[in-house]
């Protein structure tokens, strides 16, 4: 089942929710795996090279607090108890956590990216915690395994996490509710300083509210972001490109940004986004009026 927020204002799109019946293939076990206390959202899945799945999201404990899990199954479907603490690895940030959104692999190290609270009565934050690919927490990263990127505008939300050709990590997310924020890390974990404004860059790409539904990197370490942003209420499908610096890659569409404007009543949002190997940008996303939603799919010149 799936249940990812769409734009939290848009009163065509709606939430987008969907349940998927899949037959398990043969030797596949369709049975429940682990059972965590009170809950668990899963909105993350991530497949290793080796067939191994990484399934990502957030618990209660018995006092309903927030937790992040990320947990792995065997090719089988089968827990993988060799992994974390008995298949396993659990997570608190200061007061609240609000669960893993992204998984990707790289340096060696798996990377899980969310949101934690450290203040429960603050703003949310990105964070990032390191793994080894056995899931021991990885200490050589941030603190004791944990980064975090506080974009002191108000809450935040994750867009997503990426390795960069040069291995620094890039996340992605809304700001408040009228920004996108990228951040450079270092591999160890380290807001690199070169990068924006101290680690941070902020971007407003439209005159109202925005949001971020899918990020890329190039091989040449441009960073590829898409998603939508919000003129005069009307919601506009965009994507935007940055040089590996975080500037603005004026070579890009229209001084760096494509956005689509939608039919007259109508409004439209990027949520998906692939690099061909030929360098072609292919977005995929929602185009709806009072009636009727439907895919929007593009494909733009590198």
């Amino acid at each position: 089942t799936c249940n990812n927020a769409a734009p939290p204002r848009s009163k065509l799109l709606g939430p987008r929710q969907c349940v998927h019946a899949l037959r398990a293939p043969a030797g596949f076990s369709a049975t429940p795996t682990a059972v965590l206390s009170q809950s668990f959202v899963t909105p993350m899945l991530f497949l290793q090279a080796d067939g191994k799945i990484l399934v990502g999201g957030e618990s209660s404990d018995e006092s309903y607090n927030n937790r992040s899990v990320l947990l792995r199954l065997n090719t089988d479907g089968s827990l993988d108890t060799s992994f974390g603490t008995n298949g396993m690895c659990i997570e608190t940030y200061g007061g609240s956590q609000e669960g893993i959104d992204d998984v990707v692999i790289g340096n060696g190290r798996i990377y899980a990216a969310g949101l934690g609270r450290p203040d429960p009565e603050g703003d949310y934050i990105y964070t990032i915690s390191a793994y080894t690919m056995a899931g021991a927490k990885d200490k050589t990263f941030g603190t004791d395994g944990l980064s975090s990127v506080d974009p002191v505008q108000g809450d935040s939300a994750l867009g997503g996490i990426a390795i960069a050709p040069d291995s620094s990590i890039i996340i992605t997310g809304r700001v408040g509710e009228t920004k996108f924020g990228v951040a450079r890390l270092s591999a160890a974990g380290v807001l690199d300083t070169t990068f924006g404004t101290s680690g941070l860059l902020l971007i407003d790409p439209s005159t109202s509210y925005d949001d971020i539904g899918a990020m890329a990197i190039q091989p040449d370490g441009k960073i590829v972001i898409a998603g939508y942003g919000t003129d005069e209420m009307v919601y506009r499908y965009l994507a935007l490109r940055l040089n590996s610096d975080g500037s603005i890659d004026t070579g890009f569409g229209t001084n760096g940004y494509i956005f689509h404007d939608p039919p007259a009543d109508s409004e439209s949002y990027a949520n998906g986004m692939l690099i061909q190997n030929d360098g072609k940008l292919l977005l995929v996303g929602h185009i709806a009026d009072s009636t009727t939603t439907k895919i929007l799919m593009s494909r733009y010149w590198p």
